[in-house]
């Protein structure tokens, strides 16, 4: 089994080669840079097992989920969430390859805000109203 938890840009290549010789291939999100390599991915792997990353797969997550099935919290009918780090505004630091489009494939909306949409749908089911 290879996990494929590398900078976005190295996804395509690193999960290509490991399908290819016959590994299970566990790949963090988002799967790729663009449609092309997601294609070529896909294509690669058509014969092993695989499985792209996501934070629903951490205990906290789950058991969150437990929760809201067990109805222990009530229900639930509003969704807020945030991604609460702050080295991306941090100007001591130079900008990391999250903030690069060309690095992170959708730049740092599409690599770090599908963690909080991902879970949204994991722990409360489809999305039925948006507002910003």
């Amino acid at each position: 089994m290879i996990d494929v938890a590398t900078p976005n840009w190295l996804h395509a290549e690193m999960s290509i080669a490991a399908a290819e010789a016959g590994k299970i291939v566990l790949c963090e999100k988002p799967l790729a840079v663009s449609t092309e390599q997601a294609i070529q991915m896909a294509e690669a792997a058509r014969h092993v097992a695989t499985w792209c990353g996501s934070i629903t797969a951490r205990a906290a997550i789950a058991f969150t989920r437990r929760l809201i099935d067990e109805g222990r919290i009530g229900d639930v009918f509003h969704y807020r969430a945030t991604y609460l780090q702050e080295w991306g505004n941090d100007p001591t630091r130079p900008p990391g390859w999250k903030l690069q489009k060309s690095d992170a494939g959708s730049g740092v909306l599409g690599d770090l805000l599908s963690h909080l949409i991902d879970t949204a749908l994991y722990l409360n089911g489809p999305i039925t109203e948006v507002r910003g």
